[in-house]
Order: C-alpha cells, then sequence, then structure tokens
C-alpha cells in the first residue's frame, strides 16, 4: 500500500493499525472509479489500474477499503471508501 495512503488511513483509523490487508487489482473506467461526477467528467474516457485494499479480519467493524489508482506507472489518485462513500485524499490535477 502507497506509504502516504497508510499513513493517512491508520492515522484517521488507530484501530486498524494492526490489520492485515489484502489487495485485488483490476483495471476500471473513470465512471467506475470515481463517484464525484467532478473526477469522472475530468478523468471522462480514461481506463485505470486500480488496487483496492481489504481487511482479511472479517471480525472488524469498520468498514474501510483503502485504494490506489493509476494510469501505467503514474499516481493518478489515493483514496478509501467506508459504508456508501468515497474518500479522495489525493488526485494529480493532470494526466497526458
Amino acid at each position: 500500500m502507497n506509504e502516504q495512503l497508510y499513513q493517512y488511513v491508520m492515522n484517521k483509523y488507530p484501530e486498524m493499525q494492526e490489520q492485515q490487508w489484502q489487495a485485488e487489482s483490476t483495471a476500471l473506467g473513470a465512471e467506475d472509479v470515481f463517484s464525484e461526477p467532478t473526477y469522472q467528467e475530468q478523468f471522462q474516457g480514461q481506463m485505470f489500474d486500480t488496487v483496492l485494499y481489504y481487511p482479511t479480519d472479517d471480525q472488524s467493524d469498520i468498514e474501510l477499503y483503502p485504494f490506489e489508482v493509476f494510469k501505467g506507472e503514474a499516481l493518478i489518485a489515493l483514496g478509501y471508501m467506508n459504508k456508501n462513500n468515497q474518500h479522495i485524499i489525493y488526485v494529480q490535477t493532470e494526466t497526458s
């Protein structure tokens, strides 16, 4: 997991400090990656490689799913989802 993303999540959710994470990768379009219309429009028509992390301990009361978004080698966004909300903590403002 990206170091900045990990630190952000652990600072916000310290109870997740001991959690082990599993990763799942897939390619998705902007409309599937971003829930906010502003980002959907900004990246319209683009495909991204995404990495979703989820806790291996399903006994946790916290629903927390950090994610990374890449276009090739370039990091495009970092964020996390909890329940039905998506939180973007970093997004690249321009892509080529």
